[in-house]
């Protein structure tokens, strides 16, 4: 009768215990504890045959030190492990043949020193890694095959992999529920494969040495919308184009050492920034623009530096979270002139809300203001309503109805600061930003 056994775990030390199994152990299926291989020392075993009646394991599986297998044929009707899963050091293995019916890893998947495992055949039908899945100093690791099926990772880091160029065979992965870490790739191009990943909960981290960098785009990530955090350190690229859904960072926001990135285009659609936002040494950044639509308001250690071409900051995303004297740390300089200090980038943000409104549909005069100002309208027109918004998005001004006339004249009794002034009609509306001075 098939049944549960070894709620304690059991260590296979031997390839006797292995083939003695199911006479141990008669009708067991499912081993309640963890199972070891060796116990971190080398033994004799050279297969698993004799635990081919396996469908489950409650704990972990933890393999070590092994010289003699080479795969875990035996393992064929394994569905689930519980617990974590380590290999660790194993030379003579060379592939994950034997876990074809493995659908899903409660724990995290470590595989580290594994010298001649190329890759992940063999994994056919896992779908979700609950933890994190760990990849780190497996030089003939060639890419990610086999992995096709996997759907959910608790998080991914890989370190030391210096034959993998990309993330074909990932396909398949839309989930990360926490941090997605890479560092070090010596071949590492391009995040192909990831191109159906939509949501990283923690921090998508991709970290190269700037001395010699090689990925050169990010396009892949088209599908990407929200993360916890972004941090793309020293790589080749000179856009971030893949990055066109991404709509929320909501912890750190970094993006440097990348030398060739010229614009931030691609970001347009980036709404929810988190607390920590920065952009430093990248060379031939030249502007901004593309976080026009971003919100500063949660930032609290704003760095925007050493970036030397970079001389386009006046964007009214930034201009408004200046204007609202922020508490936290602000650090903006030794970048081009016209983004080289706090002080130089609210200037730019007065000079840009002047010229805004010789650009309208209406003028705003005098402006900057310290008290009074005057609409000028180009034609007379019905004006069905007139608003006032602080650089918070608040309303802070009201008229309902509006004569029609070509000159308004407000008293508006606003304390300095920022501020945008819309018209709304019949079948349009405008907004000027109005600047007011300390009187």
């Amino acid at each position: 009768m098939a049944q549960t056994c070894l709620p304690q775990g059991i260590n296979f030390s031997s390839q006797a215990l292995v083939d003695n199994f199911q006479t141990n152990y008669p009708g067991c299926i499912f081993i309640e504890g963890d199972v070891t291989i060796g116990n971190g020392y080398p033994t004799d075993i050279t297969n698993l045959n004799g635990l081919d009646v396996l469908t489950g394991i409650g704990g972990g599986f933890n393999m070590e030190d092994q010289t003699n297998l080479s795969d875990f044929t035996g393992f064929d009707n394994l569905d689930s492990i519980n617990g974590d899963v380590y290999l660790f050091n194993n030379s003579s293995l060379t592939s994950f043949t034997g876990l074809g019916k493995l659908t899903r890893i409660g724990g995290d998947f470590t595989i580290n020193n594994n010298l001649n495992v190329t890759g992940f055949a063999g994994l056919d039908s896992l779908q979700r890694i609950e933890g994190e899945l760990e990849i780190a100093v497996e030089p003939s690791v060639t890419g990610f095959t086999g992995l096709e099926m996997v759907e959910y990772l608790g998080a991914f880091a890989m370190n030391g992999c210096h034959n993998i160029s990309d993330f074909r065979g990932f396909n398949g992965l839309t989930t990360v529920g926490g941090d997605f870490l890479v560092q070090d790739g010596d071949l590492l191009d391009s995040l192909a494969g990831l191109n159906n990943l939509t949501s990283v909960g923690g921090s998508f981290f991709l970290n190269y040495p700037a001395v010699d960098p090689h990925v050169s785009s990010i396009a892949a990530l088209g599908s990407l919308t929200s993360v916890g955090g972004l941090r793309l350190s020293g790589l080749n690229i000179d856009n971030v184009n893949g990055l066109g859904s991404l709509t929320s960072v909501s912890g750190e926001f970094n993006i440097g050492g990348c030398n060739n990135l010229q614009s931030l285009q691609g970001l347009e659609n980036l709404v929810t920034l988190g607390p920590l936002f920065s952009l430093t040494g990248n060379d031939n950044l030249s502007n901004i623009d593309a976080l026009e639509n971003a919100d500063f308001s949660s930032v609290v250690n704003l760095n925007i530096t050493y970036n030397s071409s970079l001389s386009e900051c006046a964007i009214t995303s930034l201009c408004s979270f200046l204007d609202g004297n922020p508490s936290g740390l602000v650090n903006i300089h030794t970048n081009a002139s016209g983004c080289s200090s706090v002080a130089e980038v609210e200037q730019a943000c007065m000079s840009a809300g002047v010229e805004d409104a010789k650009n309208a549909a209406f003028r705003l005069y005098p402006n900057p203001t310290q008290d009074d100002v005057i609409i000028q309208l180009d034609v007379s027109t019905e004006i069905d309503k007139l608003e006032v918004f602080n650089a918070n998005g608040q309303l802070v001004y009201e008229m309902v109805p509006v004569s029609a006339t070509d000159l308004i004249r407000l008293d508006l009794e606003l304390s300095a600061g920022l501020y945008v002034v819309r018209l709304l009609t019949f079948n349009s509306e405008s907004s000027v930003r109005l600047l007011v001075s300390e009187q």
